[in-house]
């Protein structure tokens, strides 16, 4: 195929990446600078728990964008806007394997992964009207980036899993871990990150403790993967919720408007078994398993994921970046915190992963 040099910056393309049963939905924005004769790099985006891609994927990804690199953001199975079954029930190992397919879905277009045949769903044209080049892409040129709160895989998945109970993470926990496994991964980012479930569990409002136990027990004993006792993800100070810091609900509340809440009320709760998985669930310790650039954005005034115990990890890694903002959790994701962050994590982009 020609090269060929795009005219503009190419719009979105939402696609959608079968796994199974299920067909996990994804925004792709093609680089509008990369051509056949010179693929550039792409960034692959999660987000946190409960979290889905319109919850400001769309800011990361249009920011990467510009600079240069193609991005995919996608929603994990059960989750936001992608189908699957059980909904609202986090599942670490069912959210690594999502995280496999789409890593390998960015190297290899919508050719077959392993058993997986991939399809775009909904027809996409790269060819025609954006000017976008198919083979512009380099499979071996992948970045991730992960946000929010997340955990490790659990040591007491075995004995969890004999209560109908999975272990569960979020992204920025599985950008950790996916960088620490897969080796072909080129650079990491990881913004504002759960690292000590022990940690991240004593901040929550200690009054609300007796509510919160009461849902996880019941989940624990009558729930089953379609059927679950829910729990909200934030709420506020006094509010039974996994996040009920000062700032929690104030924050989770800018991501998407009233009128998207009130379509979309299930996706403000999460299955509440997982309550007794996060103190032991320490994401932090695979960081000094990473090898490839990774940079760790921590926010000082963090209510959720306490910076001490992440700072402390994130100096494990052989190549480790570190920052650290003036930014609360959820601060970091809007106004001038939003663009110092990206500013940086543009150019920790440019100096490990050029976009050409």
């Amino acid at each position: 195929m020609a090269s060929r040099r795009p005219s503009k910056t190419p719009p979105r393309q939402d696609i959608e990446i079968p796994f199974g049963a299920a067909r996990m939905s994804a925004w792709f924005y093609p680089s509008p600078i990369a051509t056949t004769d010179k693929p550039g790099p792409c960034v692959v985006i999660g987000h946190g728990l409960g979290a889905f891609k319109l919850m400001r994927l769309d800011a990361y990804a249009e920011t990467f964008q510009k600079a240069g690199y193609s991005a995919l953001a996608f929603d994990y199975r059960g989750f936001g806007e992608s189908t699957g079954s059980p909904r609202q029930i986090l599942d670490w190992n069912a959210q690594q394997e999502d995280w496999k397919v789409v890593l390998e879905y960015t190297r290899t277009e919508f050719d077959q992964v392993g058993k997986f045949s991939i399809e775009v769903i909904r027809a996409v044209d790269f060819g025609t009207s954006v000017g976008y080049d198919p083979d512009s892409k380099d499979p071996e040129r992948i970045a991730i980036f992960g946000t929010s709160f997340g955990g490790g895989e659990s040591k007491l998945h075995k004995y969890i899993e004999n209560f109908r109970l999975t272990s569960s993470a979020s992204s920025t926990a599985h950008a950790i871990t996916a960088a620490s496994k897969d080796k072909r991964i080129k650079a990491a980012i990881s913004q504002c990150p759960f690292t000590s479930g022990f940690h991240s569990s004593l901040t929550v409002d200690w009054k609300t403790l007796p509510w919160v136990l009461f849902a996880a027990t019941k989940d624990v004993l009558f729930g089953t993967k379609e059927s679950y006792t829910p729990i909200k993800v934030a709420g506020y100070p006094g509010e039974p919720a996994l996040m009920n810091a000062p700032d929690a609900m104030t924050g989770f509340n800018r991501f998407v408007s009233k009128d998207y809440r009130a379509q979309h009320p299930d996706r403000e709760y999460v299955a509440a078994r997982i309550v007794f998985q996060m103190p032991f669930l320490y994401p932090g310790r695979d960081a000094k398993r990473v090898q490839c650039p990774i940079y760790f954005a921590i926010c000082k005034n963090d209510s959720v994921a306490p910076p001490g115990a992440t700072m402390r990890y994130a100096k494990q890694a052989p190549r480790g970046e570190i920052k650290e903002y003036g930014a609360g959790h959820f601060e970091i994701y809007f106004d001038e915190h939003f663009e110092e962050a990206t500013k940086d994590y543009v150019d920790f982009l440019h100096r490990h992963l050029p976009p050409n």
